[in-house]
Parts: structure tokens; C-alpha cells; sequence
């Protein structure tokens, strides 16, 4: 199993990482739960699916950034307002 990087070692996700199915895919899961407010663990996700890991764990960071800026805002990701 390889270790998941600092999130500050991550590389930019290229145009060709999004398309990728698998990436799309382990986002899709990742969103659902969080739309239910169901916890995923990120280590446990991204062992789960090794050769996007990078790819994913770059998109997750963006995901975690918006929720959390949402959060000290006051708005919920994904509602209309």
C-alpha cells in the first residue's frame, strides 16, 4: 500500500485526471456520502483505489476547502441561494 501524500505535496490535476472514470467515479461516492452526511476515511478511499490516489486526493482537497469554507460562511455547498 503506498502512503497518501502531505497535502501539502500534492500536484495539480490535469484535464486528463478529471475525465478519468475512476477519478469521477471515487469523487461521485465520496460526494454521496457526504450529501447524507455519511463520513468516508479518506486514507481507507484512497488505498482503495492506488492508481488515482494523487489525482483523487487532490480533488478531495479542493471538495474539503469548499465545505469548509461554506461552513464559516454560512451556506451549504451544493443548495441554491
Amino acid at each position: 500500500m503506498t502512503a497518501e501524500p502531505s497535502r501539502g505535496d500534492r500536484v495539480p490535476v490535469s484535464p486528463q485526471a478529471i475525465d478519468d472514470a475512476r477519478v469521477i467515479e471515487t469523487l461521485e461516492t465520496y460526494l454521496a456520502a457526504l450529501a447524507v452526511g455519511a463520513g468516508i476515511d479518506r486514507r481507507v478511499l484512497l488505498a482503495r483505489h492506488p492508481a488515482v490516489a494523487a489525482e483523487v486526493g487532490a480533488c478531495l482537497d479542493m471538495i474539503d476547502l469548499i465545505h469548509q469554507v461554506a461552513s464559516e460562511i454560512g451556506v451549504t455547498p451544493g443548495s441554491q441561494t
